[in-house]
């Protein structure tokens, strides 16, 4: 069986899914922070919506081995917002001040992990190959990130890792060599964040590559 025999949402919850990556697209533009598109949250909703439009379990997978630990991170952040008041890694502090377009932008973050795990849960099967392609796809976004966007804005901290942690450590990492610090970055990003997620979905699912999925 291909994976696009499998079980799939159907096409309008695609559709909306099309309009949300529109939407994002478009008050990122208004906000004049289209930079932003490039962080590796807003590149796996864009490869997630894309395996969604072309019935792509690579692109599913891939989608899910980037964001997993990090939107796992961010709603934990959110929900200790929402409950307590207190944002306790301070990642998600920017929705006290969101007006609705920009918290419709970020939606995703609340319903893009559960999303993923039930489609590969319901398919049955995960790609063998999203470990690798999540990490061609970040080396990609990190080292473009870094050669094309400003200091500044710092998307996938690719500039500085945690730059407001003042430790003696974090900044001899950061004070390295451009090639060096870009490997010690993608390392770390798949150390903490591809690899349990890696870890986690294929202890619960068969992993299969998609061209051989049966």
């Amino acid at each position: 069986m291909n994976s696009r025999d499998r079980w799939w949402p159907p096409h309008w919850l695609t559709a909306i899914a099309v309009l949300h990556v529109i939407n994002l697209l478009t008050h990122k533009i208004a906000t004049d922070t289209t930079e932003e598109m490039l962080w590796l949250s807003n590149v796996g909703l864009m490869l997630a919506v894309a395996g969604l439009f072309i019935r792509s379990s690579l692109f599913i997978g891939t989608s899910l081995t980037m964001i997993g630990v990090a939107h796992a991170i961010w709603m934990f952040d959110a929900a200790c917002g929402y409950t307590v008041g207190l944002h306790p890694l301070g990642s998600t502090t920017y929705l006290r001040t969101a007006d609705p377009w920009h918290w419709l932008a970020t939606s995703h973050h609340f319903v893009l992990l559960p999303g993923l795990i039930f489609i590969i849960v319901r398919q049955r099967f995960f790609e063998r190959r999203s470990f690798l392609a999540a990490c061609a796809v970040f080396a990609l976004i990190s080292v473009s990130s870094r050669l094309l966007l400003p200091a500044s804005v710092n998307v996938n901290y690719s500039h500085k890792i945690f730059p407001d942690v003042t430790l003696a450590t974090l900044a001899e990492i950061n004070a390295l060599p451009v090639p060096l610090f870009l490997l010690f970055l993608n390392a770390w990003v798949i150390a903490t964040l591809f690899l349990p997620t890696t870890i986690i979905v294929r202890g619960r699912v068969p992993v299969i590559s998609e061209s051989v999925a049966g």
